[in-house]
């Protein structure tokens, strides 16, 4: 009986992780040695702040009704801001829902409009 009275938590904990996604989930990985500040996302679908990204680590998610393999995103680096800005969405499919990373880099000799770049990975 002890034995079930354990395991019935593990197992509801272990559903809710593993639980089906409604909408379109998006986290942010720094993927540089800076500190994102006022990290902003526009998916089309929904504009969220994320605030602050550690270098090299990951915001939670943040949930939209839509969105594609790539967005606007801005974020301030050193009191200077940077942005990725897509000119259209044309051709693009949204994507299905679930969860995923939008893994942001940041190029050295890149200016205002080319310093960042993103990736997507699907979580």
């Amino acid at each position: 009986k002890l034995f079930f009275m354990l395991c019935i938590p593990a197992l509801l904990i272990s559903c809710e992780e593993n639980a089906a996604v409604d909408g379109v989930l998006i986290k942010i990985r720094n993927n540089s040695p800076y500190v994102f500040q006022n990290v902003k996302v526009n998916t089309g679908g929904g504009f969220r702040d994320y605030g602050i990204v550690k270098p090299h680590r990951e915001s939670g998610y943040e949930a939209f009704d839509f969105a594609y393999r790539y967005a606007f995103v801005s974020v301030t680096i050193g009191g200077e801001e940077y942005a990725i800005q897509p000119i259209d969405y044309v051709g693009e499919e949204r994507l299905e829902e679930g969860r995923y990373t939008y893994i942001i880099h940041v190029h050295e000799n890149g200016d205002q409009n080319t310093r960042l770049s993103m990736d997507i990975r699907y979580d």
